[in-house]
């Protein structure tokens, strides 16, 4: 499996179906999300957010692996720890992708896909466990910028 984002990923689309939100704050912040024209699965999850922008952490699964996640989600367990290790377990075979997808949601729209940083650690806990203070959206946006010039 590649750990690069397919080519529908484009500026000034959403080409994404939310299968499944794991977490919402005025909208999705963390979750499966397959493309419309290829059937890639991503694992987005929230970085950073100011207003309607989010910047998301992206990684691709296996379309098989993400079906099943959805199908055992869907039936329940009497194991009240079931789904979070379920779940855990899809986080770890993941692969990561080396961009962050900037996101506008109030479109919605796909606004840039950046590069992760080589010199900047990229956090991996959860948005909720982090500043979200804008810094994040400001590296992307700088990104943006300095390849519009």
């Amino acid at each position: 499996m590649t750990s690069t984002s397919c080519a529908h990923l484009r500026p000034g689309t959403w080409p994404l179906h939310w299968d499944l939100v794991l977490d919402d704050q005025l909208g999705p912040t963390d979750g499966l999300a397959s493309c419309r024209s290829c059937g890639t699965v991503y694992l987005l999850e929230m970085l950073d957010w100011r207003g309607a922008e989010r910047l998301m952490r992206m990684a691709v699964l296996e379309r098989a692996l993400a079906t099943r996640l959805l199908r055992d989600l869907d039936r329940g367990s009497c194991d009240a720890g079931r789904a979070a290790a379920e779940l855990a377990h899809v986080r770890s075979l993941a692969v990561a992708v080396p961009q962050l997808l900037l996101v506008d949601t109030a479109i919605p729209a796909i606004v840039a896909a950046v590069p992760t940083p080589a010199d900047r650690p990229l956090p991996t806990e959860s948005w909720r466990d982090l500043d979200c203070d804008g810094g994040w959206i400001d590296y992307a946006r700088s990104y943006v910028e300095m390849t519009k010039a």
